[in-house]
């Protein structure tokens, strides 16, 4: 998947207009450049870019340097599609009204990526939930960089708060005082991503 450069995104007319030295930034590129994959092929994602991936997101800046997640990596193509499997009759059970969004034989929460990563916070930590989503983005965007599609899944990161979940939680060493906050999956995408759609530059406000 070739990574898609800032100058082809176009931005909002209130932003100033990227400078050429700030098109060749590679990771305002990446930033900039970052969609949600969900369409993969079944190539494995090489332990050597997904170390890279993980190294970069628990260099996420954190409160008091406390570092309160704990941070799984499943690449297991048959715990990855029976933790689907679950997870998928999870959300008919518990939000039926989205079940129609995983319809037919090849439904899929994961969209068949070939890795899952799971980031979860330490309950007595006040600002978990912050570290630990400053960690998924980091993770998403070291991803792009690498020419490696991700989309976060929220469904999986609620399954895994329900009772339903719990055999997951302990299957995946996850420890009893920890909830998840962002479940991601990583693989090669199967066709480009396309430049998306413009943000809202009016919910910026300068005071």
């Amino acid at each position: 998947m070739d990574l898609i450069t800032a100058s082809t995104v176009d931005l909002p007319r209130k932003f100033t207009p990227i400078s050429s030295a700030m098109k060749e930034n590679s990771t305002i590129q990446s930033i900039l450049a970052r969609r949600s994959v969900r369409s993969y092929s079944q190539k494995e994602v090489s332990r050597e870019d997904m170390d890279t991936i993980l190294n970069c997101g628990i260099h996420a800046p954190t409160a008091w340097h406390r570092e309160p997640w704990a941070i799984r990596a499943i690449q297991d193509r048959e715990t990855l599609r029976q933790f689907d499997l679950d997870c998928l009759e999870w959300i008919k059970k518990a939000q039926p009204s989205a079940a129609g969004l995983f319809s037919g034989e090849s439904a899929s929460v994961f969209y068949h990526a070939p890795a899952l990563v799971i980031v979860s916070g330490d309950r007595s930590s006040p600002f978990a939930t912050i570290d630990c989503s400053l960690v998924g983005e980091n993770l998403m965007i070291a991803a792009n960089a690498l020419g490696i599609g991700s989309c976060a899944i929220g469904f999986a990161a609620e399954f895994l708060k329900s009772s339903d979940g719990n055999p997951w939680k302990k299957k995946f060493k996850i420890a009893d005082n920890f909830e998840s906050v962002i479940a991601i999956i990583f693989g090669h995408a199967t066709s480009a991503t396309s430049s998306g759609s413009n943000r809202d530059a009016s919910k910026i406000i300068y005071i």
